[in-house]
């Protein structure tokens, strides 16, 4: 049963896609020791192979074996460095380093000592089983199926049955007449011989052969089954191996009935050359295997990249992530540090992968803090270059979010110090400033009234009076520009029709149940509006109409300023005071579109969350 994510989201995941200085540097004696080890044994057992072959007697060519022997240890360890090195956390690194270690057994073939020739004939059973084993075994280093176990099995028997009867009943293993391991005039003797029996011999190569036939044939079929039932990710991999150790398998067929049916020594020989030519082509898949994966995974970033230029919303970013990691079935969760869970797109909540539902989580963390975390079809855990690409998009989208989201709420508060600051100023105009204006015009009017002096006494009284009504006309234009009082107690339509009463052009009011908001809500839609009326009066022409809309919808307000007027080249050559809008308008994360062309009216229609 699947659990959420929650308390050590860590606990059973998947290595951290970005892994961080401290834990590479923790881990480096578990992984690079064996690595290490491994590349310094390397020259050692090369040098081996070829003092062996070189020093041989009984080898017709002692330096063509001497460089197929050691190419035959070297390929595999170097290539199985590098996998390991890439791929850490994969069981190919290893498996490919001991088979070029088991190829040490050939290597000894080469020796003239008779006990070590012989225990090198048959220690080929090993080398050749585990090449079977790794052919069949990629990309999960795992045997999958139970009919793949018991072919692997069945050639791994009938190695047993081409080497063990041999080495028992009869004087020498090899006849000296292959491509592969000719001896000249003849091989070493056997010294573990422990009777002669020709008859069971023969009996038990050709039992070997056939069942090394029939297993050959099936792990082949088993091979093109896999490919074609691999989803994309798995099948882009499995041709590029297949493209090399995939030969090994009908070579084998080959060799199998060259040795079965009675053909001529030069057809054995030409089967055993290319026999030969496909263990040496054998591992050089997995080189392009690793070149593939980083070619792709290069641009699977590259199109996520693009993919952050557009501003994706989260259920829009998890497509992206899918479609760039060819997963249909991924889910995305972004961390909630309030309830310490992984949340997708919906709201739901990510739920850990179930030990057998055939998924892998992934997680991405930032400076040792959860960020993310992926659940993938298991195939993808093979895959670790596509995984890093996909975390290191999504951290940078996440953060790119969160930056985002930090300068959206530093200018709300910027916009709600602003709209607090306009209310507190228009409050302290009209309570104070205002209310003093008016006593002192009142006194004033007491004064005259009661002055006993000349005329003129009383005149300038009033003159004073006259500027102090133009001083309180003032301070209550000012009050109403920084927050109109209007707007305050009944909302932002009576507001925006008190303050475009006297407009130079008529304006239709349309109320679609904008409701009341915020006093920074309010604000910003009203002064939104009125500068748009005010651009529309200026420049729309003098036959012009306008209709102002306002309304709500689920996840905030809007509003609509149109006009029949002449309209602008958009964008205009000289400022229209949309650029004032813009910024309220993004201040609270909206957006503003402004449709307008010569002879055809201006639209201003802005949106955002309340």
């Amino acid at each position: 049963m699947a659990t959420p994510l929650s308390a050590d989201p860590r606990t059973a995941a998947e290595p951290v896609a970005l892994p961080r200085a401290r834990g590479a540097f923790a881990a480096w004696p578990r992984r690079v020791t064996p690595w290490l080890a491994t590349a310094l044994a390397l020259p050692i057992v090369v040098a081996l192979a070829v003092e062996l072959a070189v020093s041989s007697e009984h080898l017709a060519d002692p330096g063509l074996v001497a460089v197929y022997r050691a190419y035959l240890v070297a390929t595999p360890v170097l290539v199985g460095l590098v996998w390991w090195r890439r791929r850490p956390a994969g069981p190919y690194g290893p498996l490919l380093a001991a088979l070029g270690l088991a190829a040490l057994t050939l290597a000894v073939e080469s020796s003239d000592r008779p006990a070590l020739f012989t225990l090198g004939v048959v220690g080929e059973s090993v080398y050749f089983s585990l090449l079977m084993y790794v052919c069949v075994a990629f990309p999960s280093g795992r045997l999958q199926r139970t009919d793949e176990r018991a072919l692997v099995g069945a050639f791994a028997l009938a190695t047993l049955l081409w080497t063990i009867p041999r080495a028992l009943l009869t004087g020498s293993l090899a006849s000296g007449t292959g491509a592969l391991v000719p001896c000249d005039p003849a091989c070493p003797a056997n010294p573990f011989q422990i009777a002669d029996a020709p008859g069971v011999t023969d009996a038990s190569v050709r039992v070997a052969l056939a069942l090394a036939l029939v297993s050959a044939a099936g792990l082949a079929a088993t091979f093109v089954r896999r490919l074609r039932a691999a989803s994309r990710p798995e099948r882009r991999e499995l041709v590029a191996v297949a493209s090399t150790t995939f030969p090994f398998l009908p070579a084998l067929v080959l060799v199998c009935l060259g040795a079965l049916l009675p053909v001529s020594d030069a057809t054995m020989a030409a089967l055993s050359w290319v026999f030969a030519a496909a263990a040496i082509v054998f591992c050089l898949g997995f080189p392009a295997a690793l070149i593939q994966a980083e070619l792709f995974a290069g641009r699977a970033l590259r199109r996520l990249l693009l993919e952050l230029a557009g501003l994706p919303s989260p259920p829009r970013w998890r497509g992206a992530v899918a479609a760039a990691l060819d997963d249909p079935s991924l889910r995305l969760g972004y961390w909630d540090p309030a309830r310490h869970v992984f949340r997708e797109p919906d709201g739901t909540t990510l739920e850990r992968p179930a030990a057998d539902d055939g998924r892998r989580l992934t997680l991405v963390e930032h400076d040792g803090r959860p960020v993310a975390a992926m659940t993938t079809g298991e195939a993808l855990g093979d895959h670790p270059e596509l995984l890093a690409a996909a975390a290191q998009a999504t951290l940078i989208a996440v953060r790119t979010g969160h930056l985002e989201g930090e300068l959206r709420d530093s200018r709300r508060r910027l916009l709600d110090a602003g709209t607090t600051e306009r209310r507190r100023i228009q409050r302290d105009l009209h309570d104070s400033a205002q209310q003093r204006l008016v006593a002192l015009r009142v006194h004033l009017e007491l004064a005259a009234a009661d002055l006993d002096g000349p005329p003129e006494s009383r005149a300038a009284l009033r003159g004073l009076g006259a500027e102090v009504d133009e001083a309180l006309a003032e301070v209550r234009r000012v009050a109403s520009g920084l927050y109109p009082l209007v707007l305050e107690r009944h909302g932002v339509v009576p507001a925006l029709r008190s303050a475009c009463a006297h407009a130079r052009l008529p304006i239709r009011f349309v109320d679609e149940g904008v409701g009341r908001h915020s006093a920074t809500i309010e604000s910003t839609l009203y002064f939104c509006c009125l500068e748009a009326v005010q651009n529309a009066a200026k420049h729309a022409g003098p036959d012009a109409e306008a209709t102002v809309r306002l309304g709500s919808c689920d996840v905030g307000v809007w509003f609509c300023v149109e006009d029949d007027g002449v309209g602008f080249a958009y964008p205009p050559e000289h400022g229209t005071g949309l650029a004032g809008l813009e910024d309220r308008v993004a201040a609270l994360g909206g957006t503003l579109d402004i449709e307008t062309a010569p002879g055809r009216g201006t639209r201003v229609t802005g949106r955002f969350e309340s």
